[in-house]
């Protein structure tokens, strides 16, 4: 899923989901009941992998895709 400026969303998992981003800054996340934070710097890309343990930064050399499982 893309999100356009100013548009929020929620992205429904099973086990794992991949958010990508091409402007860390831009993009706050909230996952649960932990507060809203972001990805990163702006215009950083980052890589976040989120699983029922919590999220995980995903390394930008990583063969992990984008993807919702």
């Amino acid at each position: 899923k893309a999100f356009s400026a100013g548009e929020t969303g929620q992205i429904k998992f099973s086990n794992v989901a991949t958010v990508r981003t091409g402007n860390a800054g831009g993009l706050e996340i909230t996952f649960g009941s932990k507060p809203a934070e972001h990805m990163g710097q702006k215009g950083f890309i980052q890589m976040w992998k989120f699983t029922a343990a919590g999220r995980q930064d995903v390394p930008q050399n990583s063969a992990s895709a984008c993807a919702v499982h």
